[in-house]
């Protein structure tokens, strides 16, 4: 048989690649910005998804974990949806969360019911947004219009890690509020919960934030345990103007530029990039949905409109789109639904990814009919933005040798790139960067095993 016809054997070998593994700065993501004046959720209306709905693909049977700040459990939207809530720290230590005096509570966050209800003062809160547009049932408060989930029957985790402030909605207050009792240190709640969402079977993991910390528990505990699993990681861009990298080469001591992770810039419904992150920034994977999306505009307002948007959105939209891609195909591995991701965006019929020359624009705006149709066991079950940031890395004299092992920088190595951004931005890269590399080589080499098992007649 031909290699394309090879996705049956591919479905009978997937454990290959599990068994060989087992072997083996906060900125807030949600911004206002133009008013949808037709009244049309175009990110369902105008996305076909409703298509998909009439086909029953609802994203019933995948579990997508969101790591967000505590949820409105009683939202109307919520109500009936399939969501869970957890609290997941280092080592199980109580979570104290700070106050606006500079104490702590006097009493631990739960870890079994983290959220918030709305006798709280609390309407709405960022992570109650991003959960909503996954799963939400499109009811508000007050029987009026509330958040529709794109994928509506999909099974949440969600994840706190941190405790929204009253006031504007729209930034995600920095990660990693959780406190000692004596307030004396930062409790970590990022690689804990990324740990727990692998083991607890999420196949989407969704961080509409973006983080950076060069510490070895970004590689040893999560992200890179999430990548030997095949788990999706969606993460949204700054809305900033400030601009990122020259290349797709990836930031291996962050969440959002972290090699392999899916970095989703916001665009329109006419495809305009949001005008506030209208710039070069080669580690942006793909386009999504992010103007013009149902949002509230304060953590008190009982009101929805659809003049909000921004990177937090467009990433739980696109988290949402692929749930129903995972559904559709199941026997799909989520790096063969990242290369489905790539190569089959908006204009693109080449069948090959088409990177954005200007590094705007990654490999294009999601196309969710086309993901729908294409059967993705086709392509290799190697992650392809890991596979093109270690490449890719290699090419430009400034990142050359981040991801290679043996590692040049030594042991217990630190050091900064040449500068690589125009806004004179370093990449900082620690000796466990060669560990990225590395996973790279164990994918490839678990794709030609499965390969090798296709008899070709």
């Amino acid at each position: 048989m031909t290699r394309d016809l090879c996705a049956s054997h591919v479905r009978k070998v997937r454990g290959v690649v599990s068994a060989l593994a087992a072997v083996l700065a906060c900125v807030g993501l949600c911004v206002p910005s133009a008013v949808a004046s037709d009244g049309v959720d175009w990110r369902v209306d105008g996305m076909g998804v409703r298509d998909a709905w009439a086909s029953g693909i609802t994203g019933k049977g995948v579990k997508v974990a969101v790591l967000d700040n505590q949820i409105v459990s009683d939202y109307p939207a919520l109500a009936g949806a399939d969501v869970s809530y957890k609290l997941v720290t280092e080592g199980g230590q109580p979570c104290y969360l700070e106050t606006g005096d500079g104490s702590v509570s006097s009493e631990p966050v739960s870890t079994d019911d983290p959220t918030v209800l709305s006798s709280s003062g609390y309407m709405m809160t960022h992570g109650t947004h991003m959960v909503s547009l996954i799963a939400g049932n499109g009811s508000g408060w007050d029987g009026g219009s509330g958040i529709q989930g794109i994928a509506s029957r999909a099974s949440v985790i969600a994840y706190m890690l941190d405790a929204d402030s009253k006031g504007n909605l729209g930034e995600l207050n920095m990660p990693l509020a959780c406190r000692t009792q004596n307030n004396e240190s930062t409790v970590q709640t990022i690689g804990p919960s990324v740990r727990d969402a692998v083991d607890s079977g999420a196949r989407i993991i969704n961080m509409s934030f973006g983080y950076g910390d060069v510490s070895d528990a970004i590689f040893r505990d999560y992200m890179l345990y999430a990548l030997r699993h095949g788990v999706v990681m969606v993460s949204g861009r700054s809305n900033g103007s400030w601009a990122g990298l020259y290349d797709l080469v990836g930031a291996p001591g962050t969440t959002d530029y972290f090699p392999g992770v899916v970095t989703v810039n916001a665009v329109d419904s006419a495809g305009n990039l949001q005008e506030s992150s209208d710039v070069m920034d080669g580690n942006v994977s793909v386009l999504s949905p992010g103007v013009g999306v149902p949002s509230y505009r304060s953590t008190d307002s009982r009101e929805m409109d659809l003049t909000g948007g921004g990177t937090s959105t467009a990433a739980a939209n696109l988290s949402a789109y692929l749930a129903l891609v995972m559904q559709r195909w199941p026997d799909a591995t989520g790096n063969q639904i990242l290369q489905s991701l790539i190569r089959n965006t908006k204009g693109n019929a080449s069948g090959g990814p088409k990177l954005d020359p200007e590094h705007k624009r990654g490999f294009g705006i999601v196309d969710p009919g086309k993901l729908l149709s294409v059967d993705p066991t086709r392509y290799p079950d190697v992650n392809p933005l890991l596979e093109w940031a270690v490449k890719t890395s290699g090419e430009h004299e400034e990142t050359k040798g981040m991801y290679e092992y043996p590692s040049p920088l030594g042991r217990n190595g630190v050091a900064d790139t040449d500068v690589f951004s125009p806004n004179g931005e370093r990449i900082s890269v620690t000796v466990e960067a060669s560990l990225v590399g590395r996973e790279l080589q164990r994918q490839q080499a678990a794709w030609e095993k499965v390969e090798s098992l296709c008899v070709i007649e």
